[in-house]
């Protein structure tokens, strides 16, 4: 079918666990401890977010004229789901 459905997690991604020396806008999005991470990461988990990759041969004006036109796996759309349900975004 040349789909692809991948949930979106927190193991996914790199949490903050302290605050760096020099952190960007003064160290506003971190704390002292694994605090602000896990804030971070608590929506995604909650969420049960995820995202479906439909993929199909480049087409239309999105296409790109250096891919091949027959490769099948050249485009993709991307479409998001809650709690695993691709129906609603």
């Amino acid at each position: 079918h040349e789909q692809m459905i991948v949930p979106f997690a927190p193991f996914m991604w790199a949490w903050p666990g302290g605050r760096p020396k020099n952190a960007p806008f003064g160290g506003a999005l971190y704390s002292q401890d694994f605090t602000a991470g896990l804030v971070s990461a608590t929506p995604m988990i909650l969420g049960g977010v995820v995202f479906s990759y439909k993929y199909s041969t480049c087409e239309g004006r999105y296409g790109r004229s250096h891919l091949p036109k027959d490769d099948d796996m050249a485009f993709a759309y991307m479409q998001t789901g809650a709690f695993g349900n691709m129906m609603q975004a």
